[in-house]
């Protein structure tokens, strides 16, 4: 479980956080400040959630293999990745 939890998120274009989790439906994130040396972070916002970066999702998959692990895109500095439309959800 990530200790980290990092002020990264861009709140003017993110949606706001339902109540009471906390939840972050569309998380936009301020790329000068995402903890992209860390495997994964929470928000203050959302503090269930886990982000992980891509690198460490990857790095996890590889390990547990690809049928085990669903990977889903939260945010992007590439505008035409597909993000995924519920990533939160189980």
């Amino acid at each position: 479980m990530p200790l980290h939890v990092v002020d990264c998120l861009d709140q003017e274009r993110s949606s706001l956080p339902t109540e009471p989790t906390g939840l972050v439906e569309r998380a936009v994130f301020r790329p000068e400040a995402l903890p992209v040396h860390l495997p994964a972070f929470r928000i203050p916002a959302f503090p269930y959630g886990i982000y992980w970066n891509g690198w460490a999702a990857d790095l996890l998959r590889d390990l547990i293999g690809e049928d085990n692990l669903e990977l889903r895109l939260v945010w992007s500095t590439d505008p035409d990745a597909p993000v995924h439309r519920n990533p939160m959800s189980v």
